[in-house]
């Protein structure tokens, strides 16, 4: 390996990949996520940056498509506002799920069992 004394040694100064002006420009042309003409790529300069909004896009479809696929066919068109209580526990369980969904608990990353 050349020494930094040897004339055959240049120094390369590559420029600092910018990811902020990267997903910067690209979200300003941006359609979506469910639209990407990249598949999650941002393209800049000499660089290649995966894009976040992209990516939890995704992760978020296949959780959604997962659930789906559990769902029985019987129950896909169900909903609390139609869900019909026989007795208080229900009614109680009911109105827990209508008060997580209120507070919207789920950002915090808390569940209901």
């Amino acid at each position: 390996m050349p020494d930094k004394t040897t004339p055959e040694f240049y120094y390369v100064n590559y420029q600092k990949p910018d990811f902020e002006t990267a997903l910067k420009n690209c979200q300003a042309s941006c359609q979506g996520p469910d639209q990407c003409q990249q598949n999650g790529w941002i393209f800049y300069e000499d660089y290649f940056f995966k894009c976040p909004i992209y990516h939890k896009y995704r992760d978020i479809e296949q959780i959604r498509q997962q659930v789906e696929e559990s769902v029985p066919q019987l129950l896909s068109e169900a909903e609390l506002e139609n869900y019909d209580t026989h007795n208080p526990s229900q009614k109680r369980a009911r109105e827990l799920a209508f008060r997580y969904l209120r507070k919207q608990a789920y950002k915090a990353g808390k569940g209901l069992i």
